[in-house]
């Protein structure tokens, strides 16, 4: 998630403005998301974000470990893409 798009323009070309809490750096987890929701089916993307709910739950994605917020953000992101909730503004 942190390397999709990161040497193409798409990341340039994302609208931070709407989307609020998308950032350079979660941004190509957001296209991720964005790619791959046309291409899965309803029954698929539901059992994905279902999936992606539960590892932000996880205390893992939290504050206990360096790299928590890092991954919180970008599950967020990659969910948002996908057609969830939006990314955290925090």
């Amino acid at each position: 998630m942190r390397q999709y798009e990161a040497r193409g323009v798409r990341r340039h070309e994302v609208d931070y403005v709407s989307l609020h809490g998308l950032t350079w750096e979660t941004a190509g987890a957001w296209l991720l998301g964005a790619d791959l929701a046309p291409m899965a089916e309803k029954a698929t993307r539901i059992a994905v974000k279902r999936a992606v709910g539960l590892l932000l739950q996880d205390p893992r994605t939290g504050g206990q470990l360096a790299e928590g917020p890092e991954r919180r953000a970008l599950l967020a992101a990659y969910l948002a893409g996908l057609g969830g909730s939006a990314p955290e503004t925090s």
